[in-house]
């Protein structure tokens, strides 16, 4: 999910980046203990290396909120 508070789509941002652009991503964690394994290793696997170990910080009520600078 992409929180429409996370979406910058003003006219500079659009000319500059093509379209509109987040900076933050919602992923809604499985409850089966596989799948949400799964996910996280996915997730992990997009992070930087020294972030990865803080990535179970992120979540917050089984969303796993990403973002990026």
């Amino acid at each position: 999910m992409i929180a429409e508070s996370c979406i910058r789509d003003d006219p500079d941002t659009i000319k500059l980046e093509g379209g509109p652009y987040a900076d933050e991503l919602v992923v809604q964690l499985p409850s089966d203990k596989e799948k949400r394994n799964v996910v996280m290793r996915l997730c992990k696997s997009e992070c930087d290396y020294e972030y990865e170990d803080r990535l179970e910080d992120e979540i917050v009520a089984d969303r796993l909120f990403i973002w990026w600078d």
